[in-house]
């Protein structure tokens, strides 16, 4: 999708598609013929601790960094639920104080991956003139989130 010279690519990859590395290099030379006349390019990598991510990263280094581009890794923390049966004026002191320490281990968490990333993109990419952003949601439903954060992202 093309928002004015600024193109964002959304890199989700599921464990069948990665499979096919024939497939992955064609999809590499489309994008990059899409895109060759771009000023730059926003690379979507949402991330979490998977052996996919892992890989939909080293795929982006070897098969579609280019110079300029802006490499976007979004990582979304599922938020604690309780029981679907619990209602909020059951749940007591120590589990409310738990929820929010599971929470905030999964935050801590998650801002040690997106850094990861981010630290391994700038050893990888070298002088190739890639940048880097990392952003953190919670949300109980990662995909949807993942796609509005993308859409507003575009508005922008």
């Amino acid at each position: 999708r093309v928002h004015g010279d600024h193109s964002i690519i959304a890199i989700i990859l599921t464990s069948r598609a990665m499979a096919n590395t024939e497939s992955l290099r064609s999809l590499a030379q489309v994008v990059e013929a899409q895109t060759a006349e771009r000023r730059y390019r926003s690379i979507i990598l949402p991330v979490d601790f998977s052996k996919h991510a892992s890989r939909a990263f080293r795929w982006y280094l070897t098969d579609l960094k280019r110079r300029g581009d802006l490499v976007i890794f979004i990582h979304c923390v599922e938020h604690v639920h309780t029981a679907p049966t619990t209602t909020m004026g059951t749940v007591s002191k120590s589990m409310m104080q738990e929820m929010a320490r599971v929470m905030e281990d999964d935050i801590k968490k998650g801002r040690r991956l997106t850094k990861h990333f981010m630290k391994a993109l700038k050893e990888e990419a070298g002088d190739e003139e890639v940048r880097g952003k990392a952003f953190l949601l919670v949300d109980g439903q990662p995909g949807p989130a993942i796609l509005k954060h993308v859409r507003i992202t575009m508005a922008t």
